[in-house]
Protein backbone atom coordinates (compact mmCIF):
# COMPACT_ATOMS: atom_id res chain seq x y z
CA UNK A 1 0.00 0.00 0.00
CA UNK A 2 1.49 3.33 -1.10
CA UNK A 3 0.32 6.86 -0.43
CA UNK A 4 0.31 8.90 -3.65
CA UNK A 5 0.21 12.71 -3.85
CA UNK A 6 -0.55 14.31 -7.21
CA UNK A 7 -2.04 17.55 -8.54
CA UNK A 8 -5.10 18.65 -10.47
CA UNK A 9 -5.48 22.30 -11.47
CA UNK A 10 -2.86 23.20 -8.88
CA UNK A 11 -4.66 21.40 -6.04
CA UNK A 12 -2.97 18.63 -4.09
CA UNK A 13 -4.93 15.39 -4.28
CA UNK A 14 -4.21 12.29 -2.24
CA UNK A 15 -4.64 8.64 -3.14
CA UNK A 16 -3.61 5.18 -2.03
CA UNK A 17 -2.18 2.66 -4.49
CA UNK A 18 -2.52 -1.05 -3.77
CA UNK A 19 -0.30 -3.32 -5.86
CA UNK A 20 -0.18 -7.10 -6.17
CA UNK A 21 3.13 -8.87 -6.63
CA UNK A 22 2.87 -8.95 -10.42
CA UNK A 23 4.20 -5.90 -12.24
CA UNK A 24 1.97 -3.78 -14.50
CA UNK A 25 -1.22 -5.54 -13.43
CA UNK A 26 -4.58 -4.31 -14.66
CA UNK A 27 -5.71 -1.56 -12.28
CA UNK A 28 -9.11 -0.68 -10.82
CA UNK A 29 -9.52 3.05 -10.24
CA UNK A 30 -12.32 3.96 -7.82
CA UNK A 31 -14.51 7.06 -7.97
CA UNK A 32 -16.30 7.90 -4.73
CA UNK A 33 -19.58 9.77 -4.31
CA UNK A 34 -20.28 13.47 -3.92
CA UNK A 35 -19.24 13.96 -0.27
CA UNK A 36 -17.59 10.60 0.35
CA UNK A 37 -13.90 9.70 0.33
CA UNK A 38 -11.40 7.07 -0.72
CA UNK A 39 -11.51 5.60 2.79
CA UNK A 40 -15.12 4.42 2.66
CA UNK A 41 -15.65 0.72 3.49
CA UNK A 42 -16.43 -0.19 -0.14
CA UNK A 43 -13.09 1.05 -1.41
CA UNK A 44 -10.93 -0.27 1.40
CA UNK A 45 -12.52 -3.72 1.19
CA UNK A 46 -12.42 -3.76 -2.60
CA UNK A 47 -8.71 -2.93 -2.49
CA UNK A 48 -7.99 -5.91 -0.26
CA UNK A 49 -10.08 -8.24 -2.41
CA UNK A 50 -8.63 -6.93 -5.68
CA UNK A 51 -5.01 -7.43 -4.66
CA UNK A 52 -5.79 -10.98 -3.56
CA UNK A 53 -7.02 -11.65 -7.09
CA UNK A 54 -4.04 -10.05 -8.80
CA UNK A 55 -5.47 -6.62 -9.62
CA UNK A 56 -3.89 -3.33 -8.64
CA UNK A 57 -6.26 -0.70 -7.23
CA UNK A 58 -6.02 3.08 -6.91
CA UNK A 59 -8.44 4.87 -4.60
CA UNK A 60 -8.18 8.65 -4.27
CA UNK A 61 -10.02 11.66 -2.89
CA UNK A 62 -11.59 14.07 -5.34
CA UNK A 63 -10.95 17.75 -4.60
CA UNK A 64 -12.71 18.98 -1.47
CA UNK A 65 -13.02 15.48 -0.03
CA UNK A 66 -10.98 13.43 2.40
CA UNK A 67 -7.32 14.44 2.38
CA UNK A 68 -7.43 16.38 -0.88
CA UNK A 69 -7.33 20.15 -1.17
CA UNK A 70 -10.09 22.33 -2.59
CA UNK A 71 -13.84 22.60 -2.10
CA UNK A 72 -16.85 20.86 -3.61
CA UNK A 73 -18.66 23.28 -5.91
CA UNK A 74 -22.33 24.03 -5.29
CA UNK A 75 -22.93 23.76 -9.06
CA UNK A 76 -23.38 20.19 -10.26
CA UNK A 77 -22.04 20.76 -13.78
CA UNK A 78 -18.93 22.34 -12.23
CA UNK A 79 -18.54 19.32 -9.94
CA UNK A 80 -18.66 16.96 -12.91
CA UNK A 81 -16.16 19.05 -14.87
CA UNK A 82 -13.72 19.23 -11.97
CA UNK A 83 -14.01 15.56 -11.07
CA UNK A 84 -13.36 14.48 -14.62
CA UNK A 85 -10.17 16.54 -14.47
CA UNK A 86 -9.28 14.97 -11.12
CA UNK A 87 -9.84 11.47 -12.47
CA UNK A 88 -7.68 12.19 -15.48
CA UNK A 89 -4.94 13.46 -13.17
CA UNK A 90 -5.27 10.34 -11.03
CA UNK A 91 -4.92 8.07 -14.06
CA UNK A 92 -1.93 10.04 -15.29
CA UNK A 93 -0.34 9.78 -11.83
CA UNK A 94 -0.24 6.02 -12.27
CA UNK A 95 2.03 6.46 -15.27
CA UNK A 96 3.27 3.22 -16.80
CA UNK A 97 3.21 1.23 -13.57
CA UNK A 98 -0.12 -0.43 -14.41
CA UNK A 99 -1.69 -2.22 -17.34
CA UNK A 100 -5.25 -1.75 -18.55
CA UNK A 101 -7.68 0.34 -16.51
CA UNK A 102 -11.04 -0.56 -14.99
CA UNK A 103 -13.36 2.00 -13.39
CA UNK A 104 -15.64 1.48 -10.39
CA UNK A 105 -17.78 4.43 -9.32
CA UNK A 106 -20.41 4.91 -6.64
CA UNK A 107 -23.27 7.41 -6.81
CA UNK A 108 -21.93 10.55 -8.55
CA UNK A 109 -18.68 8.64 -9.01
CA UNK A 110 -20.55 6.19 -11.21
CA UNK A 111 -21.48 9.05 -13.52
CA UNK A 112 -17.86 10.18 -13.61
CA UNK A 113 -16.75 6.64 -14.48
CA UNK A 114 -19.20 6.43 -17.38
CA UNK A 115 -18.35 9.88 -18.73
CA UNK A 116 -14.60 9.17 -18.60
CA UNK A 117 -14.85 5.67 -20.07
CA UNK A 118 -16.59 7.07 -23.16
CA UNK A 119 -13.59 9.25 -23.92
CA UNK A 120 -10.64 7.21 -22.66
CA UNK A 121 -9.29 4.23 -24.59
CA UNK A 122 -7.24 3.19 -21.56
CA UNK A 123 -10.45 2.12 -19.79
CA UNK A 124 -11.52 -1.42 -20.62
CA UNK A 125 -14.62 -1.99 -18.44
CA UNK A 126 -16.87 -0.12 -15.99
CA UNK A 127 -18.95 -0.96 -12.91
CA UNK A 128 -21.27 1.48 -11.15
CA UNK A 129 -23.14 1.43 -7.86
CA UNK A 130 -26.17 3.63 -7.15
CA UNK A 131 -25.39 5.96 -10.05
CA UNK A 132 -27.93 8.72 -10.80
CA UNK A 133 -28.90 9.77 -14.31
CA UNK A 134 -27.45 13.27 -14.37
CA UNK A 135 -28.40 15.63 -17.20
CA UNK A 136 -26.87 19.01 -16.46
CA UNK A 137 -25.10 21.52 -18.65
CA UNK A 138 -23.05 19.72 -21.28
CA UNK A 139 -23.03 16.49 -19.29
CA UNK A 140 -25.67 13.90 -20.09
CA UNK A 141 -24.95 10.54 -18.48
CA UNK A 142 -27.74 8.80 -20.39
CA UNK A 143 -26.33 9.91 -23.73
CA UNK A 144 -22.86 8.91 -22.57
CA UNK A 145 -23.96 5.40 -21.67
CA UNK A 146 -25.54 5.03 -25.10
CA UNK A 147 -22.14 5.78 -26.64
CA UNK A 148 -20.19 3.53 -24.29
CA UNK A 149 -18.73 0.54 -26.14
CA UNK A 150 -17.25 -1.19 -23.11
CA UNK A 151 -18.63 -3.80 -20.68
CA UNK A 152 -20.88 -2.12 -18.10
CA UNK A 153 -22.14 -3.52 -14.80
CA UNK A 154 -24.95 -1.50 -13.19
CA UNK A 155 -25.63 -2.18 -9.49
CA UNK A 156 -28.32 -0.63 -7.30
CA UNK A 157 -29.94 -1.40 -3.95
CA UNK A 158 -33.71 -1.73 -3.89
CA UNK A 159 -33.87 0.40 -0.73
CA UNK A 160 -31.66 3.24 -1.93
CA UNK A 161 -32.90 6.32 -0.08
CA UNK A 162 -30.87 8.82 -2.14
CA UNK A 163 -30.98 7.76 -5.80
CA UNK A 164 -34.14 6.04 -7.09
CA UNK A 165 -33.54 2.39 -8.04
CA UNK A 166 -35.27 3.15 -11.34
CA UNK A 167 -32.11 5.05 -12.34
CA UNK A 168 -30.27 1.74 -12.66
CA UNK A 169 -32.89 0.34 -14.99
CA UNK A 170 -32.76 3.50 -17.10
CA UNK A 171 -28.98 3.23 -17.47
CA UNK A 172 -29.10 -0.48 -18.18
CA UNK A 173 -31.76 -0.17 -20.88
CA UNK A 174 -29.75 2.54 -22.64
CA UNK A 175 -26.44 0.67 -22.46
CA UNK A 176 -24.89 -1.44 -25.19
CA UNK A 177 -23.89 -5.07 -24.75
CA UNK A 178 -22.08 -6.51 -22.91
CA UNK A 179 -23.99 -5.27 -19.89
CA UNK A 180 -25.47 -6.56 -16.65
CA UNK A 181 -28.01 -5.20 -14.17
CA UNK A 182 -27.86 -6.27 -10.53
CA UNK A 183 -30.65 -5.07 -8.23
CA UNK A 184 -29.63 -5.93 -4.67
CA UNK A 185 -32.64 -6.69 -2.51
CA UNK A 186 -32.56 -4.63 0.67
CA UNK A 187 -29.45 -2.65 -0.27
CA UNK A 188 -29.33 1.03 0.73
CA UNK A 189 -27.43 3.81 -1.04
CA UNK A 190 -24.02 2.99 0.40
CA UNK A 191 -24.57 -0.74 1.02
CA UNK A 192 -24.04 -0.28 4.74
CA UNK A 193 -24.95 -3.92 5.36
CA UNK A 194 -21.62 -5.79 5.38
CA UNK A 195 -22.98 -8.94 3.74
CA UNK A 196 -24.66 -7.03 0.91
CA UNK A 197 -21.56 -4.88 0.43
CA UNK A 198 -19.43 -8.00 0.11
CA UNK A 199 -21.85 -9.40 -2.46
CA UNK A 200 -21.60 -6.20 -4.48
CA UNK A 201 -17.81 -6.17 -4.42
CA UNK A 202 -17.63 -9.83 -5.43
CA UNK A 203 -19.86 -9.02 -8.40
CA UNK A 204 -17.64 -6.10 -9.38
CA UNK A 205 -14.50 -8.22 -9.36
CA UNK A 206 -16.21 -11.08 -11.19
CA UNK A 207 -17.30 -8.62 -13.89
CA UNK A 208 -13.80 -7.28 -14.34
CA UNK A 209 -12.30 -10.78 -14.33
CA UNK A 210 -14.76 -11.84 -17.01
CA UNK A 211 -13.57 -9.21 -19.46
CA UNK A 212 -10.00 -8.60 -18.40
CA UNK A 213 -7.65 -10.85 -16.50
CA UNK A 214 -5.50 -9.18 -13.79
CA UNK A 215 -2.41 -9.50 -15.98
Amino acid sequence: MERVVFHSNGLKLVGVFHAPRAEKSSCIVTCHGLFASKDGPKYVELAEMAVERGFALFRFDFRGCGESEGVVSSLLDRVLEERLRDLDAAINALGNRVGDLLLFGSSAGGCIAILRACEDDRVRAVATSAAPVYRVGRYDVLEAVKKLKKPLLVIHGTRDEVVPPSSAKTLYQAANEPKKLLMVEGGDHVFSDAKLRRLVLEEVLAWFEKYLQPK
